[in-house]
């Protein structure tokens, strides 16, 4: 054995030697070839080793890909082909994870544990019904772009699902990814506080003739229109909606009966700057899904039983109302210091270019839908499909849900609000798998006659047991809650194709599907 070692020592040395000067020479004649040659190499042996670690960068990285892009042009002034050529990072990690979570299933590293639900075999019909939907737009390349753009975000959904993980990095990625959102908050915040028009234009925040998108700053109805935050992500409704995921998480964490007073404070506060970056996106429909969150976890950390007496507590209790009329009286100072409510009066009264453009949309949408009730093709409608516009008419939408309806017809659109919503419910009903009423809510708590139900006894032997764990029931929570506000926001935003936004949605339904696999 020595001798062997010692005999192929030489030819391993100069191996290793050749390489190293085969790199040297490319990254004389090329250096970004050079670079991407290791970087690609790093990713390969991650990936291998530890395709988890892979995943929560790609997940991490997410919500700074359209930051990262525009940087590259406003500041680097790196060429949009070269740009374009970046954009694929994402697909090439995705594709990477996916070849080698299959090498590792041939070759006996390990085992795939995905526990499915009747929603998977909807979302199954759902791909199949987009990809048909291809072939009945007039252009293929159109078709294959608009099927990427909904169906992308599913694939990190279904890696995260697949790969191997344990309880602690899951735990790892979920305050990771709050730790995101965090930031994200506060660089809107400062866009909005330190930024003017040539910092938006320098950084790279504008269109291609150099122009910055209307989007990004208030109506200029207004002696001076303010600029709205964006944060990283590509557009101020994009930034709300992702950060009523935060304040969801943020919220559950707190009301949570054993944190110490600290974590409660410290998670309150992280609500606060995450609501604060809301408000000053100037986004109606954000504060709309935000205000249905809030609803909707408020349903649930109660309890659907319990919903009744609660309510007759808070209009019995002077204190409850007392509290609820404060919380509603910060609501609308902030709403009215930030500009918010200017701008929502202005809706109201169509003195707003946005509301009025919202409008002409609907009644332009609603008779054409009714026309072409079985769609006209996937990818056809929407603002991601604008690319396409000097190619073939794309129709104009404000509506994720009229969106739908426009490319795979009237039925599509509501089975597919069916199986999103029995996604919902698949993780109420998984709740119960961490023991998720035993470990009940301050806001529940602080109740009179609610319903407390006994203490489950963990029993590790049986796996339909329920497990202690309140950590992931609080996800759980906040993952319902955040869905069923993204849905309800989404009747007036186009959103479903963008990668962030629905790529940390999913991610966040499914962690507590993840956790039960892994218990």
């Amino acid at each position: 054995m020595i001798k062997a070692y010692r005999s192929e020592a030489p030819l391993f040395y100069i191996g290793g030697l050749v390489l190293a000067m085969g790199l040297a020479g490319l990254m004389l004649v090329s250096p970004f070839a050079g670079l991407a040659l290791v970087f690609a190499a790093l990713m390969i042996t991650l990936a291998w080793l530890r395709p988890f670690y892979l995943l929560v960068l790609l997940i991490l990285g997410l919500p700074f890909h359209v930051f990262a892009s525009r940087a590259m042009v406003g500041l680097f002034n790196v060429s949009q082909g070269a740009v374009e050529l970046f954009a694929f990072w994402k697909e090439g990690v995705m594709a990477l994870l996916i070849g080698v979570l299959l090498l590792r299933r041939l070759f006996g590293q390990d085992r795939f544990k995905v526990r499915l639900y009747p929603f998977d075999l909807g979302l199954a019909c759902i791909a199949l019904l987009m990809g048909a939907y291809i072939l009945v737009g007039p252009l293929l390349n159109v078709g294959i772009y608009g099927f990427r753009n909904y169906l992308e975000p599913l694939v990190i959904f279904y890696l995260l699902r697949t790969v191997p993980v344990s309880p602690r990095q899951l735990r790892f990625l979920v305050l990771a990814m709050l730790a995101v959102l965090v930031v994200m908050a506060l660089v809107g915040i400062y866009q909005v506080a330190f930024w003017n028009f040539n910092d938006l234009y320098n950084w790279g925040f504008r269109e291609a003739d150099g122009t910055i998108p209307n989007a990004f700053y208030t109506a200029e109805v207004e002696r001076q229109p303010h600029l709205r935050a964006i944060g990283t992500v590509t557009s101020p409704n994009e930034l709300g909606l992702m950060l009523v995921l935060a304040i969801a998480l943020a919220l559950v964490f707190a009301l949570q009966s054993q944190r110490p007073l600290w974590q409660r404070a410290a998670l309150l506060a992280i609500s606060a700057v995450c609501g604060v970056a809301v408000l000053l996106t100037y986004s109606r429909s954000s504060l709309v899904g935000l205000l249905s969150m809030v609803a909707a976890l408020a349903v649930l950390e109660i309890g659907l039983r319990n919903l009744a007496p609660a309510l007759r507590y808070a209009l019995r209790s002077p204190g409850t109302i007392l509290a609820l009329i404060a919380l509603a009286a910060l609501l609308v100072i902030g709403a009215e210091r930030v500009g918010l409510a200017a701008r929502i009066t202005r809706g109201i009264n169509l003195n707003d270019p946005s509301a009025v453009g919202h409008l002409a949309s609907y009644e332009a949408s609603i008779p054409f839908i009714l026309d072409h009730p079985l769609g006209i093709g996937t990818g056809m409608a929407g603002p991601r499909a604008l690319k396409f516009s000097d190619k073939i008419k794309i129709e104009h939408v404000e509506s994720s849900w009229l969106q739908m309806m426009m490319e795979i017809g009237i039925p599509g659109a509501l089975f597919t609000l069916t199986i999103y919503l029995m996604m919902v419910w698949t993780l109420r009903a998984e709740r119960r798998r961490w023991g998720g009423a035993y470990d009940s809510s301050v806001l529940a708590r602080a109740l009179p006659g609610v319903s407390q139900p006994a203490v489950v006894v963990a029993d590790n032997r049986d796996p339909t047991a329920p497990v202690l764990d309140p950590f992931f029931a609080a996800v759980s929570i906040a993952g319902q809650a955040t869905w069923l506000g993204a849905m309800v926001a989404f009747t007036f935003l186009p959103l479903m194709q963008e990668l962030q936004l629905m790529g940390y949605l999913w991610i966040v339904a499914a962690i507590p599907l993840v956790a039960v696999r892994e218990r």
